[in-house]
Parts: C-alpha cells; structure tokens; sequence
C-alpha cells in the first residue's frame, strides 16, 4: 500500500465530499480522535496533523480527557460531551 502525506488525505476527503455533493462550505469542522492525550508526546502527535492543515475550518481534539482547552485555536474536548451537544 503506498503512502502519503496528510495535505494528499485532506484533498482526497475534499474530492470525495465534492463528488458526493456536498459543498465545501458544508463542512466546517476537522476533528482528530484520539483516547487520551495525558502525555506530552500523545497531544503532540495529535495536535500535528491538525496544526498541518491551513484552513480557516474549527478544529476539535476529541479525546475521553476531561476538560476543555485550547491549543492555537485547536478545541480540546471530552469526545462524550461533544457527542451529546453538551460542550
């Protein structure tokens, strides 16, 4: 399988939504998941390929953490709230 980099992933997704009908302006959010960033190397990690995307989208860190933070404009929050609508 051949790899490639985030910036070719996020331009494939736009190309899927695009032919699927869906607008650009539809999607406002990019959410990166992960089961908890307690350590400094793990939020690294996952703030990386947020941080890679230049865009003006809201950005969530989805995490089972509990709190809520910001990083650079990067929402930090708990993955059950914002399932619920809660945060």
């Amino acid at each position: 399988m051949r790899r490639c980099g985030k910036s070719t992933l996020f331009k494939l997704y736009q190309n899927y939504l695009h032919k699927s009908g869906v607008s650009r302006k539809a999607v406002q959010t990019l959410n990166q998941v992960a089961q908890t960033v307690q350590t400094q190397d793990t939020l690294t990690r996952e703030l990386k390929s947020l941080r890679g995307v230049k865009d003006n989208f809201r950005k969530f860190l989805l995490t089972l953490d509990y709190g809520r933070v910001s990083y650079d404009g990067i929402q930090h929050q708990n993955a059950l709230k914002w399932l619920l609508g809660q945060e």
